[in-house]
Protein backbone atom coordinates (compact mmCIF):
# COMPACT_ATOMS: atom_id res chain seq x y z
CA UNK A 1 0.00 0.00 0.00
CA UNK A 2 1.16 3.50 -0.79
CA UNK A 3 0.85 5.73 2.37
CA UNK A 4 0.52 9.52 1.66
CA UNK A 5 3.24 12.28 2.58
CA UNK A 6 2.26 14.43 5.57
CA UNK A 7 3.47 18.13 4.90
CA UNK A 8 2.75 18.77 8.44
CA UNK A 9 5.31 16.69 9.73
CA UNK A 10 9.09 17.59 10.38
CA UNK A 11 12.13 15.94 11.23
CA UNK A 12 15.72 16.92 12.10
CA UNK A 13 18.75 16.53 9.75
CA UNK A 14 22.48 16.94 10.22
CA UNK A 15 24.88 17.69 7.92
CA UNK A 16 27.20 14.95 6.48
CA UNK A 17 30.37 17.07 7.17
CA UNK A 18 28.88 18.19 10.58
CA UNK A 19 28.32 14.63 11.78
CA UNK A 20 30.43 13.35 14.92
CA UNK A 21 31.07 17.38 15.81
CA UNK A 22 30.35 17.98 19.25
CA UNK A 23 27.79 20.88 18.66
CA UNK A 24 26.61 20.18 15.06
CA UNK A 25 24.03 22.01 13.15
CA UNK A 26 20.50 20.93 13.50
CA UNK A 27 18.24 21.53 10.57
CA UNK A 28 14.35 21.25 11.09
CA UNK A 29 12.96 20.07 7.57
CA UNK A 30 9.76 19.64 6.64
CA UNK A 31 7.71 17.12 3.71
CA UNK A 32 7.05 19.49 0.95
CA UNK A 33 3.36 18.71 -0.47
CA UNK A 34 3.15 17.89 -3.71
CA UNK A 35 1.39 20.65 -5.21
CA UNK A 36 4.28 22.46 -4.34
CA UNK A 37 7.07 20.12 -5.58
CA UNK A 38 5.20 20.54 -8.63
CA UNK A 39 5.32 24.16 -8.69
CA UNK A 40 9.19 23.91 -8.21
CA UNK A 41 9.77 21.99 -10.96
CA UNK A 42 7.92 23.49 -12.98
CA UNK A 43 9.77 26.89 -12.50
CA UNK A 44 13.72 25.91 -13.02
CA UNK A 45 12.88 23.40 -15.80
CA UNK A 46 11.88 24.68 -19.80
CA UNK A 47 12.21 24.06 -23.07
CA UNK A 48 13.48 26.93 -24.94
CA UNK A 49 13.12 27.41 -28.80
CA UNK A 50 15.79 27.21 -31.16
CA UNK A 51 16.19 30.13 -34.02
CA UNK A 52 13.41 30.94 -36.15
CA UNK A 53 12.81 28.06 -38.69
CA UNK A 54 14.31 25.75 -36.67
CA UNK A 55 12.92 22.40 -34.73
CA UNK A 56 15.31 22.18 -32.40
CA UNK A 57 14.54 22.89 -28.55
CA UNK A 58 17.19 23.18 -25.75
CA UNK A 59 16.33 21.91 -22.24
CA UNK A 60 16.70 24.62 -19.41
CA UNK A 61 17.64 23.20 -15.51
CA UNK A 62 17.95 26.16 -12.96
CA UNK A 63 19.54 23.81 -10.26
CA UNK A 64 20.57 26.33 -8.23
CA UNK A 65 16.76 28.34 -7.85
CA UNK A 66 15.40 24.54 -7.65
CA UNK A 67 17.93 24.39 -4.44
CA UNK A 68 17.06 27.42 -3.39
CA UNK A 69 13.18 27.03 -4.11
CA UNK A 70 13.38 23.93 -2.10
CA UNK A 71 15.47 25.05 1.13
CA UNK A 72 13.23 28.34 1.62
CA UNK A 73 10.03 26.02 1.65
CA UNK A 74 11.29 23.14 3.20
CA UNK A 75 13.69 24.90 5.53
CA UNK A 76 11.66 24.72 8.77
CA UNK A 77 13.78 25.83 11.95
CA UNK A 78 17.59 25.05 12.82
CA UNK A 79 19.59 24.78 15.86
CA UNK A 80 23.49 25.66 15.93
CA UNK A 81 23.40 27.78 13.02
CA UNK A 82 25.64 30.65 13.46
CA UNK A 83 26.74 34.03 11.84
CA UNK A 84 29.85 34.72 10.77
CA UNK A 85 31.04 34.96 14.56
CA UNK A 86 29.60 32.21 15.97
CA UNK A 87 26.84 34.23 17.00
CA UNK A 88 23.01 32.05 16.73
CA UNK A 89 21.14 33.28 14.16
CA UNK A 90 17.26 34.17 15.06
CA UNK A 91 15.00 32.06 12.51
CA UNK A 92 13.31 34.48 10.32
CA UNK A 93 10.38 33.45 8.35
CA UNK A 94 8.00 34.70 5.39
CA UNK A 95 4.66 33.94 4.70
CA UNK A 96 4.86 33.38 0.53
CA UNK A 97 1.11 32.61 -0.52
CA UNK A 98 0.83 29.48 -3.55
CA UNK A 99 -2.42 28.38 -4.88
CA UNK A 100 -4.90 29.93 -2.10
CA UNK A 101 -2.51 28.28 0.69
CA UNK A 102 0.19 30.67 2.64
CA UNK A 103 3.59 28.80 2.89
CA UNK A 104 6.34 29.76 5.93
CA UNK A 105 9.20 30.13 4.20
CA UNK A 106 12.92 30.64 5.32
CA UNK A 107 13.69 34.92 4.65
CA UNK A 108 15.67 34.80 1.75
CA UNK A 109 18.68 37.07 4.51
CA UNK A 110 18.71 33.86 6.25
CA UNK A 111 19.16 31.45 2.80
CA UNK A 112 22.01 33.68 1.92
CA UNK A 113 23.89 32.75 4.39
CA UNK A 114 23.80 29.39 4.23
CA UNK A 115 26.90 28.03 2.48
CA UNK A 116 25.86 26.50 -1.17
CA UNK A 117 27.11 22.70 -0.08
CA UNK A 118 24.76 22.79 2.84
CA UNK A 119 21.80 24.17 0.17
CA UNK A 120 22.71 21.68 -1.84
CA UNK A 121 22.60 18.86 0.56
CA UNK A 122 19.20 19.85 2.44
CA UNK A 123 17.64 20.65 -1.40
CA UNK A 124 18.46 16.93 -1.65
CA UNK A 125 17.70 15.65 1.50
CA UNK A 126 14.03 17.47 0.96
CA UNK A 127 13.66 16.19 -2.82
CA UNK A 128 13.84 12.54 -1.33
CA UNK A 129 11.75 13.03 1.31
CA UNK A 130 8.91 13.29 -1.27
CA UNK A 131 9.57 9.99 -2.83
CA UNK A 132 8.32 6.68 -2.22
CA UNK A 133 10.52 4.70 0.44
CA UNK A 134 12.04 1.65 -0.61
CA UNK A 135 10.39 -0.35 2.07
CA UNK A 136 6.61 1.25 0.31
CA UNK A 137 7.68 -0.12 -2.79
CA UNK A 138 6.41 -3.61 -4.38
CA UNK A 139 6.87 -6.12 -7.06
CA UNK A 140 4.41 -6.83 -9.22
CA UNK A 141 3.03 -10.09 -8.55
Amino acid sequence: MIKAITPDQTFEYICESDRGSEQPTKWVLGILDSRLMAHIEDAVAKLEMGKKGSDQADPVFRTGTRRWLLVKFGLRGWVGFGDANGQPLAESFDTTPLFGKSYKTVNDRVLELIPTSVLTELAGELSEQNHLQEADKRPFG
